[in-house]
């Protein structure tokens, strides 16, 4: 078995992934409830899908933490926000991500 991809097969993967998104997005908007459903739209594009597989479980832990620290940053510059992140009080805060080196 090859694992060299042709372009037809990667765009046939990529339309796929986008499909089996857009269902789960669909049937949360559905279920939720409206101050969640609420909080998820205002989410700007770029963070939807990584805050959407963290609340439905299917993230793992960097992507959770990464979820998490972006919304803490309110989705503005995130870089700098998140990299520099001055709550230590914050259980998260040595496994934020964006880190410019070790956290002591």
């Amino acid at each position: 078995m090859s694992l060299i991809f042709t372009d037809e097969q990667r765009k046939e993967y990529k339309r796929a992934a986008e499909e089996k998104y857009a269902a789960k997005e669909k049937e949360f908007l559905r279920t939720a409830k409206i101050p969640t459903a609420k909080f998820y739209q205002n989410i700007p594009v770029r963070y939807k899908k990584a805050w959407l597989k963290s609340h439905l479980g299917e993230a793992n832990k960097r992507q959770v933490i990464a979820a998490m620290c972006y919304n803490c940053a309110g989705y503005e510059d995130t870089q700098n926000n998140v990299g520099n992140c001055n709550v230590t009080l914050c259980p998260l805060y040595k496994y934020r991500p964006l880190q410019k080196g070790k956290v002591k």
